[in-house]
């Protein structure tokens, strides 16, 4: 049963400055607040009340467990409280599910539930109804890939840049570049940042709609080749991703690299998105 925010934290939410994802501000507009800058206490004790009171809906085909307060909507993206670094937020008309009831989901997403035919969901191996391939990596080499990208603070080194330089100095735009050029920067700390973005952005929101033929997926893939034997500044460091990351066996990460490099064959040979897909799929295949 639903239980609003007990005062404390509705004092929490209200004195926090929630970032705008500008990443998503044309397709699905939200903000967030991190752990690491604001009272842990209570920012965990707001994951515990979004897990324990409120409610179970989707992103597409992932299950998400909301929480609605004030004509906004809050939600986590499922890791175990105490490993659960970011709380979203968005106003309930800007929701997945408002949208989809409306008829205002973002373009290039928006069929990718209209094939039954097509798996959406991120986690799993999914194939094309074709002779393609995988529209997704397996999921042992998607872990390790992830888990590998999640060692380094993003956000913060982020918030760290100087304010009159954001415009052109953010996640958005060190990814982006290594998405139009496989180029490293000559920075090193961002190339990690770049592929921390990746992984948030692929890992949710309308990037869950990306195949593996995506400039995003290859630029993901690539990053995870040139760092995965790099070690993340200590600075830089998420702990308890660093610990899930040092408990990988070797053999592990050395076959999930070795399956990455033998996948890039796979580059401009199938759809980039699920969108792209159903409009090559025949009609007899709906």
């Amino acid at each position: 049963m639903s239980l609003p925010l007990p005062q404390e934290l509705k004092q929490f939410v209200s004195d926090q400055e929630w970032i705008f994802a500008k990443t998503y501000a044309k397709t699905w507009p939200h903000e967030y607040i991190v752990r690491d800058r604001v009272d842990q206490d209570l920012f965990l004790q707001l994951v515990s009340h979004i897990r324990e009171h409120g409610y179970q809906g989707h992103f597409y085909s992932k299950p998400i467990t909301y929480f609605d307060e004030a004509g906004m909507v809050y939600w986590t993206m499922g890791a175990p409280v105490d490993e659960t670094t970011i709380i979203n937020r968005c106003s309930k008309e800007q929701s997945y599910e408002y949208r989809r009831d409306h008829g205002t989901l973002p373009e290039d997403v928006a069929k990718q539930s209209e094939s039954p035919d097509v798996e959406s969901d991120a986690s799993g191996p999914s194939t094309l109804p074709c002779t393609m391939g995988p529209l997704r990596h397996p999921e042992e080499v998607a872990k390790v890939v992830d888990v590998c990208a999640l060692r380094f603070l993003g956000y913060e080194y982020e918030n760290a840049i100087p304010q009159a330089e954001k415009h052109t100095q953010n996640l958005s735009a060190w990814s982006q570049a290594i998405c139009n050029t496989l180029a490293l920067h000559a920075d090193p700390m961002r190339n990690f940042a770049a592929f921390f973005a990746l992984q948030r952005s692929l890992g949710k929101w309308c990037g869950v709609s990306m195949t593996i033929y995506s400039e995003q997926h290859i630029a993901f893939d690539f990053l995870f080749l040139h760092l995965y034997t790099q070690d993340v500044p200590t600075e830089h460091q998420h702990a308890d991703y660093m610990r899930q990351w040092e408990a990988i066996p070797k053999s592990e990460i050395e076959s999930a690299a070795a399956y990455i490099r033998q996948s890039f064959c796979r580059r401009q040979s199938g759809p980039k998105s699920l969108h792209e897909l159903v409009q090559r799929l025949p009609p007899h295949a709906e």
